[in-house]
């Protein structure tokens, strides 16, 4: 369940990135543009300005700085375009498409090395190919990526609670993490198809039509047909169009087959906030699956959802008590 680490291990950094400097660009060379310019400087996500990057610059992009001097040891992540100073040292995941979960695992652990450098001792690149970072590993002794990106979304959705909390009820040992466990998401929910109909074969009718919509609660129409996928007391999600929205329809609705019915295993009266709950846990893995890159139903059920557990089981009563304290409607904002 989960993934799974066995340990930590020092990998040297070159193993890891592909590493370049800046390019000098003077100031007074500078010509007014859009394409971010980063220096040495631990403000403003290290940006300096916008200019017009010089032929003889390399656009990086998706990519993390790491000042060399000045503001030694800091490093900042940018999923776009950027060029860089000389006094900026470029990191490159080599083995792995970067993206903000990891980098901010991987950031703390790269700005260790600062307390070894100052103003007289710069981070040359020399210095810095012979540098080891610590990452985890799984059975295979591989860098587990995984436990990276599951462990910032556990983080981060521990600090929501917690900023949640002062606008809400919830007492400290409601938000008692040290009982909250790991499951995929197949373990707590049954997982259902829609069913395909067309816009020449709807009648119109007074039953919600559910589609890939992020608008009006995903109703996209409402007809008089029927078909095998009509329910209610139900969490519609979007695998196509607005992949990841996801809406609690209590009525009877129909649902189109780009929408998944999920309904919560072994609950004799699932209620509203449980499935509230649910939707903001499906809602985090929405950046994971851009256009083009369906949320298909073996991904959905292999999606890890942190929540409360009681005897390795998942605790709903902790799930609405905690919920009806918070006021879901805070939490949809």
């Amino acid at each position: 369940m989960g993934v799974l680490v066995m340990r930590f291990k020092p990998f040297p950094i070159t193993s890891v990135f592909n590493i370049t400097r800046g390019d000098r660009y003077k100031s007074e060379d500078h010509i007014a543009g859009d394409t971010p310019y980063i220096s040495s400087t631990k403000l403003n996500n290290g940006i300096d300005s916008l200019v017009t990057p010089p032929e003889s610059s390399k656009v990086f992009s998706n990519a993390i700085s790491l000042s060399n001097s000045g503001s030694i040891g800091y490093a900042f992540y940018h999923p776009y375009k950027f060029i860089a100073s000389d006094h900026v040292t470029v990191l490159e995941l080599k083995n792995k498409e970067l993206n903000k979960k990891v980098f901010l695992f991987l950031k703390p652990i790269v700005e260790m090395m600062r307390s070894k450098y100052n103003f007289g001792r710069e981070i040359s690149n020399t210095r810095l190919k012979r540098e080891k970072i610590i990452l985890p590993v799984n059975q295979d002794d591989e860098i587990s990526w995984d436990y990276m990106e599951n462990k910032i979304l556990e983080i981060t959705g521990r600090l929501k609670f917690v900023g949640i909390k002062r606008n809400s009820s919830i007492e400290q040992n409601d938000l008692d993490f040290n009982s909250w466990k790991e499951f995929r998401l197949e373990e707590v929910v049954d997982i259902y198809p829609g069913v395909r109909l067309t816009k020449a074969d709807m009648l119109a009718g007074s039953t919600p039509f559910i589609g890939a919509s992020s608008k009006n609660h995903g109703i996209t129409n409402f007809v008089d047909n029927m078909n095998g996928s009509c329910d209610k007391d139900v969490l519609g999600v979007n695998y196509n169009g607005s992949i990841a929205d996801s809406f609690y329809h209590k009525e009877k609705s129909l649902f189109s087959d780009d929408v998944k019915r999920i309904k919560i295993k072994s609950e004799d009266s699932p209620s509203k906030l449980k499935y509230l709950f649910l939707k903001t846990i499906i809602y985090q893995s929405k950046k994971r699956f851009p256009y083009g890159y369906k949320l298909s139903e073996e991904r959905l059920k292999q999606l890890t959802i942190i929540m409360p557990s009681k005897d390795d089981k998942p605790d709903w009563d902790k799930v609405e008590d905690i919920m009806s304290k918070v006021g879901y409607s805070y939490l949809l904002s």
